[in-house]
């Protein structure tokens, strides 16, 4: 980052007072890249760097992402900004939501947008994934 730049040490500054864990976690979004960082001994580093795509410019914790609520009918809609085995990371309101992987029948990608909907503490991808047989309207023979 150069002069000028307003994301320039963001990610160093914490209030006094408060520290950020080795083994935190980020996604850098600017300057037309996604980099994933992992705090070590007190400094980020990047552990893999990507195209930015359609993602919007920020800096998105993922250590300290509410775990999305499971219950029926819960929706989430916003952009894919991390995926491993960890959690599937979704911009929510103002923060970052983490799906548990293992709910989905085909896990996002990142830099997709999807509309993200539970039943039966299953998530679903609006538009594209079918509903459980058991939910499909109409007769079988």
């Amino acid at each position: 980052m150069g002069r000028g730049s307003t994301l320039a040490g963001l990610a160093e500054k914490v209030p006094i007072g408060r520290s950020i864990p080795d083994g935190a976690e980020q996604v850098v979004v600017m300057n037309g890249s996604r980099l994933h960082e992992r705090r070590y001994e007190g400094k980020w580093e990047v552990q893999k760097s990507d195209p930015q795509g359609m993602l919007p410019k920020g800096v998105f914790r993922l250590d300290t992402a509410a775990p999305a609520k499971t219950d029926n009918g819960a929706t989430y809609a916003g952009s894919i900004v991390h995926v491993s085995a960890k959690g599937v990371y979704q911009i929510y309101g103002n923060g970052v939501a983490c799906h548990d992987p293992t709910a989905f029948q085909q896990v996002p990608k990142v830099g997709d947008s999807p509309k993200i909907e539970y039943a039966n503490g299953r998530a679903t991808v609006a538009g594209r994934d079918l509903p459980p047989a058991s939910q499909t309207k109409g007769r079988t023979r």
